[in-house]
């Protein structure tokens, strides 16, 4: 089984250009901050999201995919009439969350119950 990355870094997703009308409000110079697992600013649009989703994982842990030759990366909304460019840019290293507790402490934040981490963590723990 590979190792598990140990760095991990904040990602910006920057809109550098939009044609048409976009549903989710995006504008030019929009910038979306990616600490862990949720926007630590901004918003992004679901299926943006989904269409960038495996560049931000490896952008998370400082990884190039095989087309990939620097630490900028660029994403398109899937509308093709309305179109949004992204621009993902891996930034600085930040601390790596080692646990459940601290998954459920910032589900929590974004409004989560995050109950269920720690519910499961207990159940994996004393079975």
């Amino acid at each position: 089984m590979p190792e598990e990355p140990q760095e991990e870094y904040k990602v910006r997703v920057k809109v550098i250009d939009k044609k048409g009308y976009c549903a989710a409000g995006h504008e030019k110079g929009d910038e979306i901050i990616f600490s862990g697992f949720f926007p630590t600013k901004g918003n992004l649009c679901l299926y943006s999201y989904n269409n960038m989703a495996d560049i931000l994982k490896r952008k998370r842990f400082g990884l190039r995919g095989p087309f990939e030759t620097s630490d900028v990366s660029y994403s398109r909304c899937p509308d093709w009439e309305n179109t949004v460019t992204f621009e993902i840019t891996l930034l600085e290293k930040v601390p790596r969350r080692r646990n459940l507790e601290d998954s459920a402490s910032e589900l929590r934040r974004w409004g989560g119950k995050g109950d269920g981490a720690i519910e499961l963590r207990e159940k994996t723990l004393h079975s």
